[in-house]
């Protein structure tokens, strides 16, 4: 490895595990190495294999759920984090965990993990305020998770800019809104230029801005906000293009035999633009008895990854895509990967959704894989879904929203990608308009049940139920029922939105 030969290095460890098969250690970093050879399978296999070993040392188990997360392998990492007394690690262990299952919905053992690492740190000790808001916020406890954001902001000047991020995100009366926008502005004026403490602050100054009605000041921070996050961003337009002309350029894939399979959940997949109305879609489905909401995950990106064996950080990439028109491509193995990951989401329900909005993008290898599947398409008034997109901050999600050119391109994409789908598969996908769905939402229900084969016991619950957790965009609002004047936000910044607005039109012209 000093040297530079990856290939040699994997090799050595090859004969190390020759020496003693069961070595873990050697397990997790061969597999490392192999991802950075695009070798997924392989790696694949040896972290499940790691995983079989049950590794009691928590510092090793901790490794082998890294490891885990870059294989989606979820119910894996449940079942190793359950072998191992954790109990005297270290505060750093503790919390490291918990890092690692928050992002992966395994809230329970995430704030697990973190009580025992709060219980060794002192009582004055903010570092981990951040993480434990997050989950209050999940959870739907918002004045918890504002109590303790607001701690975290006034203690520590490296967690502020995040904390008053999350901050913004929950409604305040107009006197608590101008508090909070002088402090921002004051940190702003301190923090180095062009870093994500810059971005999560401009985003929080936005969202006040804007709350107060000052929609001028607010346009000029989310410019700054979309500016500096897009310079951090490694994004290609271009290859974006390639990827939507690759996907539409696939024939309509068959598998020869599934009967012997059909066994298991029904899946719902929820697919459309991110801040299309996924979220609140999903709440809706899981008033019904028989439905679990799976939320959002990698699972089917993970299944494409393994048949494709390429490896990428993204949802979908280039490469990928060009995978796809291989003649070994195994939609069986599809198949089985995201039904085993189904049936363990499921808990016993009778149908489980996920709802991760890009996976659009693999329908064309889904529909064919999954004949019993359930598509919901989310279709939104595109100004008000693309201004949205604009002023979220994601992590790397969507890449293409920081730009107003970039961000029609890529919806541009979408709509005919999803026009190509349905056409190619009629009757499988099920379009539902946002707008339709707020104004009507029992008998747009009824459709929904209907096409996803489930009886109608009673209307469906309302979005401000108790209970669920909600980890997206959406988890500020969502909690609030059905709301039906989010439509239109964007015509307060008409004039700024020219580009996209002018691109969208064009098109549909």
């Amino acid at each position: 490895m000093r040297a530079g030969d990856l290939p040699g290095a994997v090799a050595e460890m090859g004969r190390m595990l020759e020496l003693q098969p069961g070595f873990v250690p050697a397990m997790v970093q061969r597999a490392l190495w192999l991802l950075s050879l695009d070798r997924y399978r392989e790696a694949r296999s040896l972290a499940c294999a790691a995983a079989a070993a049950l590794p009691r040392s928590p510092p090793l188990a901790l490794e082998t759920v890294r490891l885990l997360r870059r294989f989606e392998e979820v119910e894996r990492i449940e079942r190793v984090v359950h072998a191992v007394d954790w109990s005297g690690s270290d505060a750093g262990t503790h919390a490291a965990l918990a890092a690692e299952l928050a992002p992966i919905a395994l809230y329970k053992d995430a704030t697990r993990a973190l009580d025992q690492a709060e219980a060794l740190l002192p009582a004055d000790d903010v570092r981990l305020l951040g993480m434990r808001a997050t989950l209050k916020m999940v959870e739907g406890e918002a004045g918890t998770a504002r109590h303790l954001l607001e701690r975290l902001a006034a203690a520590s000047i490296s967690h502020a800019p995040r904390a008053q991020w999350l901050l913004s995100l929950q409604p305040a009366d107009h006197e608590d809104a101008q508090r909070q926008i002088a402090a921002i502005e004051r940190r702003l004026e301190a923090v180095p230029p062009g870093g994500e403490a810059e971005v999560h602050l401009a985003y929080a100054l936005h969202n006040r801005l804007h709350g107060i009605g000052d929609y001028e000041a607010s346009w000029a921070a989310l410019v700054r906000a979309c500016r500096v996050k897009r310079a951090l961003l490694q994004y290609d337009a271009s290859e974006q293009g390639e990827i939507f002309e690759r996907l539409m350029a696939l024939p309509r894939f068959t598998m020869a035999s599934t009967s012997a399979a059909r066994q298991g959940p029904i899946p719902v997949f929820v697919v459309g633009m991110h801040r299309s109305g996924t979220t609140l879609l999903e709440r809706m489905l899981a008033g019904h008895r028989d439905v679990i909401d799976g939320g959002e995950s990698y699972a089917v990106s993970a299944a494409i990854r393994h048949a494709t064996d390429h490896y990428s950080v993204h949802t979908f990439d280039l490469a990928g895509a060009r995978r796809l028109t291989d003649p070994g491509l195994d939609l069986g193995r599809v198949r089985r990967d995201v039904l085993e990951y189904m049936r363990w989401k499921a808990r016993g329900h009778a149908c489980v959704t996920e709802k991760l909005p890009s996976n659009f993008l693999h329908l064309g290898v889904l529909l064919a894989a999954l004949p019993e599947a359930r598509v919901l398409h989310m279709r939104r008034n595109a100004m008000d879904t693309c201004f949205s997109n604009l002023r979220t901050l994601f992590s790397i999600a969507a890449p293409y929203s920081y730009d107003q050119h970039e961000l029609a391109e890529y919806y541009l994409g979408y709509r005919r990608l999803m026009d190509h789908w349905s056409a190619l598969w009629p009757g499988r996908i099920l379009d539902v308009k946002y707008e339709c769905l707020v104004e009507d939402p029992d008998g747009q229900g009824e459709r929904i049940l209907e096409f996803c084969g489930l009886s109608r016991d009673g209307p469906m619950l309302g979005t401000d139920r108790k209970g669920g957790a909600v980890a997206t965009a959406s988890l500020a609002d969502v909690r609030a029922g059905i709301q039906r004047n989010r439509g239109g936000v964007w015509r307060h910044y008409q004039r700024h939105l020219s580009p996209l607005s002018a691109r969208l039109e064009s098109d549909a012209r």
